[in-house]
């Protein structure tokens, strides 16, 4: 019995041992047939008072490709980028390349040096009197673009800028009609909204100096998600890992936070969040009350969409209602009429029969009338000596019935 007893023993060591074996072994095994980054780790372009990193949208494409490659082409992208002659839309050629300002000033816009410059001269003797190199371009050019400077580590923008409608230069919006003045320094706010990340060298958020090398130009993917290096670099070196790590969904926001993240932007120049733009991260509440006047028609139409929108009965109706309702951030949607007014019927198609009968035109088209094209009672625009002062057309976000589109 003992000598049995031993070689059983014996044997289930042998296949306790040889099960083991083969288990580590085929861990082993798929282990590294598993998926591997080709990629080392990217670094961060940038880093926030927090220690976060930077990657820029350029780093969402390999995992991304489609979501990437569409919002590249959104203005949100392109509301800022490194000045060149692809991004500034003006025209430099003789002849379409001088601004009148005034009686004594005008300015010249030239290419030289591999670089485009804003020259200012007296007319009189044709003496200069600065030239300031185009650095930063802002906006996308759906309605224009403003031209940005670095004098040292300053930022300051520059008088001329470009307005689509018109395809000429203009006096920039809020400079004084025919006035020659400094360059106005880009304050916090102004490229928080314009950027996805600036690092300050001050923290008075009326200062205008930034790093140079710690900007991450455009409304990037980042912006809205949070940096991503960590996101990035994790999923690089572990793709089989499916659920995203380190980064923010929407889907994980309740409504508030979710229209906060527009209304950072869109909310109008709220004097006690200056600064805050480049300090708020993803999922935060915003930490001051909007200025909403009692009646939405005293609100700009540029730039307060989200204080235009809350007032709309649609929204205060809705329990679900926000940006993302209408507007694809991932898309470029400019124009796409049919769209938007796809997403009015989805609610109000018994509206259609009412609107039949007080128009005789599209009955589809609920934007023309519920959302009109309406002029700025703050951005104006200058094209030169003698011209008037006209403002910019904007579409309104206070959803309602306009009895003069009927």
């Amino acid at each position: 019995m003992k000598i049995n007893s031993d070689i059983k023993k014996y044997f289930l060591r042998i296949l306790w041992g040889t099960l083991v074996f083969c288990t580590l072994a085929t861990i082993f095994y798929f282990r590294e047939r598993a998926p591997k980054s080709t990629y080392g780790p990217i670094e961060s372009i940038a880093i926030n008072e927090n220690g976060e990193g930077y990657v820029s949208s350029l780093a969402c494409m390999e995992c991304h490709p489609e979501i990437t490659k569409n919002h590249l082409q959104t203005a949100h992208f392109n509301s800022s980028s490194i000045s060149d002659t692809l991004n500034v839309l003006g025209s430099f050629e003789k002849g379409k390349n001088l601004y009148d300002l005034n009686e004594l000033v005008a300015f010249n816009l030239v290419e030289k040096q591999n670089s485009l410059f804003q020259e200012a001269f007296t007319k009189k003797d044709s003496q200069p009197i600065y030239s300031l190199k185009f650095d930063i371009t802002i906006g996308s050019g759906s309605k224009g673009q403003s031209y940005l400077t670095w004098i040292g580590d300053g930022l300051y923008q520059q008088q001329i800028s470009y307005y689509t409608p018109t395809d000429s230069w203009i006096n920039s919006p809020l400079y004084p009609k025919n006035l020659f003045v400094k360059p106005r320094p880009v304050v916090q706010k102004c490229i928080g909204c314009h950027a996805t990340f600036a690092k300050p060298l001050e923290s008075n958020p009326q200062s205008n100096r930034y790093s140079k090398s710690q900007m991450v130009y455009g409304i990037d993917c980042e912006r809205c998600h949070g940096p991503a290096a960590d996101h990035v670099n994790y999923h690089l070196d572990n793709p089989e890992i499916e659920n995203a790590r380190f980064l923010g969904s929407f889907q994980n926001l309740n409504r508030q936070k979710r229209l906060d993240a527009c209304a950072l932007c869109h909310s109008g120049l709220e004097e006690k969040n200056y600064g805050g733009t480049l300090k708020f991260e993803f999922g935060q509440r915003l930490d001051y009350t909007h200025n909403i006047p009692p009646k939405g028609e005293e609100l700009d139409v540029h730039g307060n969409q989200y204080g235009l929108l809350i007032q709309s009965e649609c929204f205060k109706k809705s329990e679900n209602m926000d940006c993302i309702t209408c507007h694809n951030p991932h898309k470029k949607e400019r124009g796409n009429s049919v769209k938007f007014n796809a997403i009015c019927i989805e609610c109000h198609s018994e509206k259609i029969e009412e609107c039949q009968t007080n128009r005789k035109s599209n009955v589809e088209d609920c934007i023309t009338c519920h959302m009109p094209v309406s002029p700025s009672k703050s951005m104006m625009i200058s094209s030169g000596i003698g011209d008037s002062i006209t403002p910019l057309y904007v579409r309104t976000h206070l959803i309602k019935r306009y009895i003069e589109n009927l």
